[in-house]
């Protein structure tokens, strides 16, 4: 059986010259159902986008936000759920945080993948892809855990153990190859879990490829 997931859908009415971009979303996680591993949220968290407002907006008048949602919802089943979403935001000529929400973007942000530190190199072969973070392996040495997240689903077996490796050259992460074949370049998360303290998440964007099938071994 495959893995089932849903990434939220958002769909957006709103004023002219008014846009809404989506920005780096919370990393996931591993979230198991028995033999089966999605990728997603559990409890509190938020999806943020950048909203840009127009010059010519007056001041003082608020900026009305709409959209319509789908998202899927799981325990011991996947439901979709859908609404429709209204905001009014207060405009002004200075900016002014909401102390309601702003333990929450707080927390979204501190969760947000930052851009890697390290290099990263990506080989494909016939039944496994690695992914290896290039550095000094005292960078490593308090990880005891770490996931690899593609963007694409369907190029890792989600639900299959990931392999963890710290060397001198860095450290790797070997999955078992998915249903979808990888394209020439990999973009991902990488979460790396310490001994101690917080899980940190770091944002893979295009790095290559290289195939390692039918590559000649002597």
């Amino acid at each position: 059986s495959s893995d089932l997931g849903q990434a939220p859908i958002v769909e957006w009415n709103l004023p002219d010259g008014v846009t809404v971009a989506p920005k780096e979303w919370p990393a996931p996680h591993r979230i198991e159902y028995g033999p089966l591993v999605n990728f997603g949220y559990s409890g509190e968290t938020g999806l943020p986008f950048e909203v840009t407002v127009p010059p010519d907006w007056p001041a003082g008048r608020p900026l009305p936000l709409r959209a319509e949602a789908e998202i899927l919802v799981c325990e011991k089943i996947c439901i979709p759920v859908s609404g429709k979403l209204a905001l009014d935001v207060p405009t002004g000529t200075k900016s002014a945080r909401n102390p309601d929400t702003a333990a929450l973007f707080a927390q979204v942000r501190a969760q947000q993948p930052l851009p890697s530190l390290w290099p990263a190199s990506v080989r494909a072969g016939t039944e496994r892809l690695t992914v290896t973070l290039r550095g000094p392996k005292a960078d490593f040495s308090a990880v005891t855990d770490a996931y690899v997240f593609p963007r694409t689903w369907g190029v890792i077996d989600s639900a299959a153990p990931q392999r963890l490796s710290i060397t001198d050259d860095g450290l790797s992460l070997t999955a078992l190859r998915g249903e979808v074949p990888p394209a020439a370049t990999f973009s991902g998360v990488v979460t790396l879990i310490p001994r101690d303290g917080p899980s940190r998440s770091f944002s893979l964007a295009g790095a290559p490829i290289v195939s390692e099938i039918g590559r000649a071994h002597v």
